[in-house]
């Protein structure tokens, strides 16, 4: 006869599972195993679900996510699974990154021959009216946008990785720097038979951050949204401010992936462009999420502390155009030949 399963069974397998489990019922833990013990610093038990997680995994609607989040002192990726009233988490701490070696100074050296000689060429196709030059001029900036993007990805993983990554933060007015973005990506989707649509509050919103980091953790968010779609699709671009928090929500309509799945993502071992986002999220304090939308489609979330009594906010006209001209570059994979060409005659060296 079958040996029968129950849940004393269950709980003392769970005690041997390296990742942290975290079981809720309703608005209160239900069950800890030792390591999750372990990685929120307590046993729990029967307190309150907001006592020991973030308020952005308390408060989810969807049914299955994926996040990094600080939780105390400590910086957890976790997954969430939910079946009516009962909630698992499973915790686990990021590993310690294996130290990888900094792009070298050649390697940008050899990019910024690249891109002279993209210009050296476009300047002699337009001389001699060659179709075919420039549409080979067009193929070398978009390597050379292409190239640009990953050294500096590779860079700022190195720099989270050894701690010389540059952080200088300060206050950030959202609102205009999403209006900017919003602007970009309009011209992008609108040859891409990509639908966007922007929910943007009017009143300023304001953040401590380091604006660079922030623009490279966005752009790496929008590429991933924009290699889920397809023509047709649409694309959602959403900001919300609460009391102590400010959200960066992006939605694709494409396939989606599994919490697990979305919780590789999020490792620095991956080297990718969501472990950046992680990264930088993680330099600032704050929480990225990503789940699964019940209709389809991955919804990632930025949640940041937000600054409620701004000193000083300066207009940042100029930046915004700066901002606008790196987006486009960044996201040079998905423009048209005729787009390239006209971002490359706008734009210096981003």
């Amino acid at each position: 006869m079958a040996e029968q399963f129950d849940l004393t069974t269950a709980a003392a397998l769970l005690e041997l599972q390296a990742d942290g489990v975290l079981l809720t019922r309703g608005r209160a833990v239900a069950y800890m195993n030792p390591a999750a013990q372990q990685q929120l610093g307590g046993d729990f038990t029967g307190a309150a679900v907001s006592k020991v997680l973030p308020a952005c995994l308390v408060n989810l609607q969807s049914h299955s996510c994926a996040a990094a989040v600080t939780a105390g002192e400590r910086f957890l990726t976790v997954t969430v699974r939910t079946a009516g009233l009962y909630r698992l988490y499973t915790l686990r701490r990021l590993p310690e990154p294996k130290p990888v070696s900094a792009p070298g100074q050649e390697l940008w050296t050899h990019l910024m021959n690249l891109r002279m000689l993209t210009q050296q060429l476009d300047s002699a196709a337009d001389r001699g009216g060659s179709a075919e030059g420039k549409e080979l001029s067009a193929r070398f900036t978009r390597l050379y946008y292409q190239l640009h993007r990953k050294l500096t990805n590779a860079s700022t993983l190195s720099g989270l990785d050894d701690g010389t990554l540059p952080f200088v933060p300060a206050e950030v007015e959202c609102v205009s720097a999403l209006q900017s973005i919003r602007s970009a990506l309009a011209r992008l989707t609108e040859g891409q038979g990509i639908a966007l649509e922007t929910e943007l509050p009017e009143e300023p919103v304001c953040v401590l951050a380091d604006g660079e980091l922030l623009n490279r953790a966005l752009l790496n968010l929008l590429l991933n949204a924009l290699q889920q779609c397809k023509a047709g699709d649409a694309l959602k671009l959403r900001l919300h401010a609460s009391k102590d928090t400010v959200t960066i929500a992006l939605a694709d309509a494409g396939p989606g992936l599994s919490a697990e799945r979305l919780r590789d993502l999020l490792c620095p071992e991956e080297r990718g462009g969501l472990s950046v986002v992680q990264g930088v999220v993680r330099l600032h304090g704050g929480s990225f999420l990503a789940e699964n939308n019940p209709g389809g489609g991955t919804t990632a979330r930025i949640l940041l502390p937000r600054v409620l009594n701004p000193s000083s906010l300066h207009s940042g006209g100029d930046r915004e155009l700066e901002l606008a001209k790196a987006l486009l570059s960044g996201l040079a994979d998905f423009l048209t030949p005729e787009q390239v060409q006209r971002l490359s005659a706008e734009a210096e060296f981003v």
